[in-house]
């Protein structure tokens, strides 16, 4: 995987870019999809071959990208964890803005987003648990049930009550 640091680190961009991976999933064995933190590294396709070119650079939620380049710490949508489908044809990504951003895969396209209030806590962690449908942590002690199809306040569920 030496490949993938290394095409992100030739990225040309201001040195406020932070390669930070926070999903990685094998689509085959001849792709990574990789989920970065930083609104400018994006979300990629590389290969496992050779140098490990970028197959694929996802088409981003509108406004993922700061308009000014210098803002990219304090501006954005950053992106948290990830889920992928057990089909490979949906990618789940947790924002730090508003829930949920929900891709497709074989073109790399944001569909829609599940939003939900995210502000005053923080979201850990999220998994797959059927094609379409994932489950988020809540630092709060909550889980969050949420399906492709949802466009606002999935299901919570609390499993332990603040102390």
């Amino acid at each position: 995987m030496d490949g993938v640091c290394v095409e992100v680190e030739r990225n040309p961009k201001p040195m406020l870019r932070s390669p930070l991976v926070r999903g990685f999933h094998y689509l085959d064995n001849n792709r990574l999809l990789v989920t970065f933190h930083d609104p400018f590294c994006g979300i990629k396709i590389f290969s496992t071959k050779g140098s490990c070119p970028v197959l694929l650079n996802f088409k981003l939620r509108k406004g993922s990208v700061p308009m000014n380049s210098k803002f990219s710490l304090t501006h954005g949508i950053r992106r948290a964890s990830s889920a992928l489908s057990p089909s490979g044809s949906i990618l789940a990504v947790l924002n730090f803005r508003d829930g949920i951003d929900w891709y497709e895969t074989k073109r790399g396209r944001y569909q829609h987003s599940t939003h939900f209030d995210v502000k005053e806590h923080y979201m850990t962690s999220i998994q797959s648990t059927s094609e379409g449908s994932v489950i988020c942590t809540h630092s709060r002690g909550m889980l969050i049930s949420a399906h492709i199809g949802m466009l606002k306040n999935p299901e919570r569920t609390v499993v332990m009550k603040k102390t």
